[in-house]
């Protein structure tokens, strides 16, 4: 046998024998251990409080159909800001010391930057690390180091937290009265005046973006004259104005009665309007329900 085929054998011996060691149990390397915040399930929580220094505090409570922010507005809380708050219920803690050991002001946490409550959980939230920029947060005695992603959403603006949804869920129209048209109910149909040359099929899909429109932003209303009024009424009385501020593609549409405006992205605008070159007629059209 020649010693380059024997070295081969050799090294092919030993690879299988270092195989079989990694593959043994006792060859396996430990698993490494993953300290949370808490063992507290993100669902079993039903009131959430933000605390920032000097301003109005952010209350959330759980209802059956979703989160709903009391204060410092009565809105459907956005459900994604909600899940990123309670996520920090079970999030990684990179290193842990003990809050009764070293001076809390040293690293902003007396007093605390913000504090968030999740039930009778309590953080609170100071500086951050240098070499890591992970945040100093501060809970049951521990002072522990996470990844800093939470803290940029807790010092927004309270509309952060609110649903961009322009209407409540499953909200069921019977009128939409916008700048140049009015559309109504009758009969389980849908009719426009003026009609223009506006194809009937067109008017259901109108409604449904209505439904299901969003916006990318929600912010404080800024208080200003309007480039024109929408109405919308709804199967179960309720009755909603937006005030027009800025006009389509960059549409902004404010709701004066909550103090809130909605910032809509171009292509959402467009869906909410009548085409222009359908509007050239006058007349009235209508279109079953589908």
């Amino acid at each position: 046998m020649s010693s380059r085929l024997l070295l081969n054998l050799l090294l092919a011996g030993c690879v299988a024998a270092l195989a079989a060691f990694l593959f043994s149990g006792t060859g396996e390397p430990p698993t490494e251990t993953i300290t949370r915040l808490t063992d507290t399930p993100p669902g079993s929580i039903s009131r959430i409080k933000i605390e920032r220094q000097a301003q109005e505090p952010i209350l959330f409570t759980r209802q059956e159909g979703g989160w709903l922010m009391t204060s410092p507005y009565q809105m459907p809380a956005s459900e994604a800001r909600i899940n990123s708050l309670l996520r920090l219920l079970t999030v990684q803690s990179h290193a842990r010391l003990d809050a009764n050991a070293i001076d809390l002001t040293r690293f902003r946490l007396d007093p605390p930057q913000v504090t968030l409550r999740l039930d009778d959980h309590v953080f609170l939230f100071g500086d951050t690390e240098a070499l890591d920029e992970r945040r100093y947060v501060l809970t049951e005695d521990s002072v522990h180091l996470i990844n800093d992603t939470l803290y940029p959403q807790l010092i927004a603006a309270a509309t952060f937290f609110i649903s961009p949804r322009l209407l409540p869920d499953a909200a069921r129209l019977l009128s939409l009265q916008l700048p140049e048209h009015t559309l109504q109910l009758i009969d389980n149909q849908w009719t426009i005046e003026p009609a223009g040359n506006i194809d009937p099929a067109t008017l259901p899909v109108l409604i449904k973006a209505w439904q299901q429109a969003s916006a990318i932003t929600v912010s404080p209303y800024a208080q200003g004259q309007g480039s024109g009024e929408i109405h919308i009424r709804l199967a179960d009385g309720g009755q909603l104005l937006f005030l027009m501020i800025s006009p389509p593609p960059k549409l902004i549409l404010a709701r004066p009665d909550l103090g809130i405006q909605y910032h809509i992205d171009s292509n959402t605008a467009e869906q909410l309007f009548v085409p222009e070159e359908q509007d050239d007629m006058t007349g009235n059209a209508a279109a079953d329900i589908p």
